[in-house]
């Protein structure tokens, strides 16, 4: 049975935002812990207190950023969505900008297979956790300035994990920026990245049929594009990545 355990890495500024968040989450008794980044020690920092948080109780962990809205029964459709997954190393995420969305969905796809994610909403089995933080500390943990969600990719790219993304998203990002405060101490105010099929605030996440075996029987596919593979292989490069 698939279990939840839930993480939110908060920039000081967010405190209502997040507030709002859990007044609309389906929590019941699950764990739950928000890490207020005080002493505003950077965007890494907080996420991988973030990351280590979690329930060993639970079977699953999840890390959603403090500015999105999420959906009806968000918590139990993950629950659920994820009771359907093959049982292999496998990273989820449950918000995607990427337009390729929207043809997957056409296609009566849920879900979308892509090596590349955001930190919006990321679940892991919690005996990965350790796994992954183990290697980004090895091999990037001297430099602040890599962002949680392309660390992630990028052990995900060296180790052969897949990234399945839902079809649709079950999360809408609503502020700008990063998740807590850039390498300076101050929050990163960008142009934000809005979901690219977000299933919308008053739905419920219990209504999508989660059983992708009945219907396309495998996820879809897409590629990194060129410049991502650049990125990741201009990473990988600069720390100095051996298998």
């Amino acid at each position: 049975m698939v279990r939840l355990s839930i993480a939110i890495p908060q920039h000081p500024s967010r405190t209502e935002m997040v507030r709002e968040m859990m007044k609309q989450l389906d929590l019941d008794d699950r764990k739950m812990s928000v890490l207020v980044d005080h002493d505003l020690q950077g965007v890494w920092a907080n996420s991988r207190l973030a990351w280590l948080d979690r329930d060993l109780d639970a079977t699953h962990h999840l890390v959603m950023e403090d500015d999105v809205l999420p959906c009806r029964d968000l918590l139990a459709g993950i629950e659920q969505a994820v009771s359907f997954l093959p049982n292999k190393k496998l990273i989820t995420s449950f918000f995607t900008e990427e337009p390729w969305i929207y043809k997957a969905m056409s296609r009566g796809y849920i879900w979308a297979e892509a090596p590349w994610t955001t930190a919006q909403a990321l679940v892991l089995p919690v005996e990965l956790v350790d796994e992954w933080i183990e290697w980004t500390d090895r091999w990037m943990g001297h430099i602040a300035s890599i962002a949680a969600d392309h660390r992630l990719v990028c052990w995900a790219i060296t180790h052969n994990v897949d990234i399945w993304h839902s079809c649709p998203s079950l999360v809408e990002h609503l502020g700008a920026g990063t998740t807590t405060t850039t390498e300076t101490g101050k929050p990163d105010f960008k142009t934000p990245g809005y979901s690219a099929k977000f299933i919308g605030e008053h739905k419920s996440a219990l209504d999508i049929d989660w059983n992708w075996k009945t219907s396309t029987g495998k996820p879809a596919s897409y590629r990194l594009d060129p410049k991502r593979i650049q990125h990741v292989n201009a990473t990988l490069e600069r720390i100095g990545y051996q298998h």
